[in-house]
């Protein structure tokens, strides 16, 4: 998967400056959906919970 030199910075800054323990990141290929990006080393990290998980079946196009 390629990932652009500024998404790399700015992820890596995130991480660095502990500003949150997760980043909720809109997803391309999903509308309306979100990815989350989740610091283990944040600080508080132990408060973070997962409240729901939706089953996804993603489109076999995607695979070939």
């Amino acid at each position: 998967m390629y990932t652009s030199p500024t998404t790399q910075q700015f992820t890596n800054h995130w991480f660095k400056q502990q500003s949150s323990p997760v980043m909720a990141i809109p997803s391309v290929i999903v509308p309306m959906s979100f990815n989350y990006l989740i610091n283990p080393n944040h600080p508080r990290m132990k408060e973070v919970k997962v409240v729901e998980s939706i089953p996804f079946s993603f489109d076999s196009r995607f695979f070939k």
